[in-house]
């Protein structure tokens, strides 16, 4: 059963809900209040979606670094666990030369 829509005065303002109400039901155009609670969600998730990328980037950068000292250390029993990893692995290469007449 579908949920009744809020009026006007019910709708929670400066919120991101009531931004979402507003764009949901277009009664009236985005109050001032509801478009900043919109502007300040977008920026705060942009802000913490850098940080989070960077701190992968870090961690990424760490396994490679790792993976590369493992490699030098044991480099018989790396391969050999690398050939392993590889088996089943499809690389989806394009085959060569795709559409060459003669």
């Amino acid at each position: 059963m579908p949920r009744p829509r809020l009026e006007l005065d019910e709708v929670p303002h400066g919120t991101l809900a009531g931004y979402d109400w507003h764009k949901r039901w277009g009664v009236q155009e985005v109050c001032e209040a509801c478009a900043k609670a919109k502007r300040d969600y977008s920026r705060n998730y942009a802000r913490d979606k850098r940080k989070r990328e960077r701190a992968e980037a870090l961690r990424k950068a760490a396994w490679q670094r790792a993976c590369s000292r493992l490699a030098e250390r044991h480099p018989v029993e790396f391969r050999e666990i690398l050939m392993e990893e590889m088996r089943g692995v499809e690389l989806n290469l394009p085959p060569e030369h795709e559409g060459d007449e003669g």
